[in-house]
């Protein structure tokens, strides 16, 4: 038998690769394993073109082909929610969202109840918004098979923290941590955020800072510290180093307007109208019809 090496630091066209994998009959989870170097190789086009046409092309000639069906589904899945999450147009959004909800739909039928598809169906729920019971109910489902899971516990957190259940949000976090103390700044963010809630704010400061060690380019941390500062009355240079860093280290324009409007507060507090009235009015041109502050500030 000839074998047909691909080398992946030299990985060809996505084309040619999957014209190769059709004439070998190639089975469903090398087309995925491929897929998956595409993508680490922030080759995204290849990635997308080589699961959409495993799924149609994918040789499933073999023992537990269906749970490889499922992965590839939900791999594309994710990265289409991972898309819409990015994504600023509605119109592309709600395409993205379709598409991620039509394949979700299929892997439900092939096995429903895996962790992994309970998960990454569980995210997309919480990123539609008005599904939060649906998410709690599917993130409670794998807790009660492992009480250990960590994105499981994550996502639990989330929910009790948006229920405004901050004490519960906090114990979810803490046992992630517990898990794998190794977890992403993330976890410590959203420690922050609950000890805040708490009125916790030294607690909050800790956590915060802790989450800039692990990642210093963490910018809910940097933004947290920011208004914690500004709230103490103490250093604004400090405030204004701490929210500038948070608006040059992020895309997401919720975030870009909250740095801008702590900046704003910032020289608002120490007179100086001028710079507090420019950053008050980009705040305004980057945050949602929901973030009303910001417009309270040029009013003043």
């Amino acid at each position: 038998d000839e074998v047909i090496e691909l080398d992946f630091d030299q990985l060809p066209e996505g084309d040619e690769v999957i014209s190769i994998l059709k004439q070998e009959h190639t089975q469903l989870h090398i087309w995925i394993a491929l897929a998956l170097e595409y993508y680490k190789q922030g080759k995204t086009e290849e990635f997308v073109k080589l699961l959409e046409a495993a799924r149609i092309d994918g040789n499933l000639d073999y023992r537990d082909h269906e749970k490889d069906q499922m992965t590839c589904l939900d791999t594309l899945a994710a990265y289409y929610v991972q898309q819409a999450r990015k994504e600023k147009n509605k119109d592309n959004k709600k395409d993205l969202i379709t598409q991620a909800t039509l394949l979700y739909t299929m892997a439900d039928k092939i096995i429903m109840y895996d962790q992994n598809h309970l998960l990454g169906r569980a995210c997309f729920c919480l990123l539609e918004g008005d599904k939060m019971d649906q998410a709690d109910a599917q993130f409670h489902f794998v807790l009660n098979q492992s009480p250990n899971n960590i994105p499981a516990l994550l996502g639990k957190a989330c929910i009790s923290f948006n229920k405004k259940d901050y004490r519960g949000a906090l114990a979810y976090y803490k046992k992630a941590l517990r898990t794998n103390p190794g977890c992403p700044a993330e976890v410590r963010l959203g420690m922050g955020h609950c000890f805040v809630k708490l009125n916790k704010l030294e607690k909050a400061r800790l956590a915060f800072s802790r989450a800039l060690e692990l990642n210093s380019k963490c910018v809910g941390a940097l933004v947290g510290l920011a208004v914690l500062e500004l709230n103490n009355k103490e250093d604004y240079s400090k405030v204004q180093h701490l929210a500038l860093h948070a608006f040059h280290n992020t895309e997401v324009e919720a975030m870009q307007a909250e740095s801008c409007y702590q900046l704003a507060r910032s020289f608002h507090v120490q007179e100086d109208y001028d710079q507090a009235f420019q950053y008050y009015y980009q705040a305004t041109q980057f945050a949602s019809s929901s973030f009303v502050l910001p417009f309270f500030g040029l009013g003043q």
